[in-house]
């Protein structure tokens, strides 16, 4: 039975040293060991020497607790400038503390991607032994062969296992005060087609996570009862 775990994945686009408004390596420490995976932008300055302060602390205290750089493949003008990307977040971050990549608006709705080159971006991931986390606004550009279109290679290395995120999972993130809530029909038909579209045999999938991202507005947070 699939397990569903609350919490556990965090997307935190300031300096990781503001979360919780305190501003500090310490109490953002406590605050993050709460979670499991976390998508970053990059840092710069003093603001990345606190970044590798705390996500050395959180290794230490949860050594399987993974980070992902933040990437835009659909706002990229070639792959040669989304390779730049991932160089400086290598470059930034030791191999250590640095698990994968996250790379939005990797769908068919963005001039760049095609299946060709998701799966070059893919496997230029896994052979950097990095894991990819990737969003599209449609699951089936990420999981479905169409017509003449290459297999995908996500999820398809038995060492490295990638992650698939489906966008304003249960709360849509409106640009108001009190999220919507995604309607019933579409959270089964995207669970539903997610858990399909990862299938590798009747009994086994592909090595591929499914993760939710849930928008809360421009609310401070969600009510415990929400």
């Amino acid at each position: 039975m699939a397990q569903l775990l609350r919490n556990n994945l965090l997307f935190y686009y300031a300096n990781l040293s503001t979360i919780g408004g305190i501003g500090s390596v310490m109490p953002a420490i406590g605050i993050l060991s709460k979670f499991d995976y976390l998508v970053i932008k990059p840092h710069v300055g003093a603001a990345l020497t606190d970044l590798i302060d705390i996500l050395t602390a959180l290794k230490a205290i949860k050594p399987a607790f993974k980070v992902y750089g933040y990437t835009n493949l659909g706002d990229a003008a070639n792959t040669a400038a989304w390779d730049a990307l991932v160089n400086v977040w290598q470059a930034d971050l030791p191999a250590t503390l640095l698990d994968g990549i996250f790379i939005d608006r990797f769908g068919f709705d963005a001039p760049l991607p095609t299946r060709d080159i998701q799966n070059t971006v893919i496997t230029s991931c896994h052979a950097e032994n990095l894991s990819a986390m990737v969003s599209a606004p449609d699951l089936i550009d990420v999981l479905a062969t169409i017509g003449t279109q290459a297999t995908p290679v996500i999820g398809r290395s038995t060492l490295i296992r990638d992650s698939v995120i489906l966008n304003n999972f249960f709360y849509n993130n409106d640009n108001s005060v009190t999220p919507s809530l995604e309607i019933k029909e579409d959270l089964f038909g995207r669970l539903k087609y997610a858990r399909a579209g990862k299938r590798n045999t009747a009994t086994t999938d592909f090595n591929i996570s499914l993760g939710g991202n849930t928008g809360a507005g421009t609310a401070a947070q969600l009510s415990s009862d929400a």
